[in-house]
């Protein structure tokens, strides 16, 4: 029998599900593969849920659907398709209009630290502050903005290797 029943499952998709469905494609940025990383993420949910807390499902699913949908992205298959595609603009204010620009933040992603990569989505995409980074992530404000200093550094190291300036 498995860990969960099917009135948790329905109730946990009624909760989470479109903030699941919400994150994946404001990482993603394509409808199709943010509900099929919905589903991922909640078919790992369900073999997972004993490890979550009652008082923070929300968050845990939040990080669970973060981290999966950076795991696609590194995905050399899936990177090479959204290349291909040119995946259509985040929601993201800064790059809303500039598809080449969106593709190169999700080349970063794909290629960086994986910490990294999720401190930079937190604060640069979200728009999250350091401190609600950090408490989301288990660590400390200065561990939050030392990510981002490396991880902005590696940045600039990989753009002026391709020819391009942030």
């Amino acid at each position: 029998m498995p860990p969960y029943s099917d009135a948790l499952l329905t109730r946990l998709f009624r909760l989470h599900g479109p903030m699941v469905l919400r994150r994946a494609r404001g990482i993603l940025g394509s409808h199709a593969d943010a509900e099929e990383a919905m589903q991922e993420v909640f078919i790992k949910a369900m073999s997972a849920i004993e490890s979550a807390r009652d008082d923070d499902l929300t968050g845990w699913f939040y990080r669970m659907t973060t981290n999966h949908c950076l795991n696609r992205l590194r995905d050399r298959k899936r990177r090479r398709q959204l290349i291909d595609e040119k995946v259509a603009p985040a929601e993201d204010r800064s790059t809303q209009h500039d598809p080449d620009a969106m593709l190169t933040l999700r080349w970063l992603l794909a290629n960086a630290d994986a910490r990294q990569a999720q401190v930079v989505v937190y604060v640069h995409v979200d728009g999250l502050r350091q401190a609600q980074v950090a408490e989301l992530m288990g660590i400390t404000e200065r561990s939050v903005r030392n990510l981002l200093r490396r991880f902005e550094a590696w940045a600039d190291k990989q753009l002026a290797g391709r020819g391009r300036r942030r």
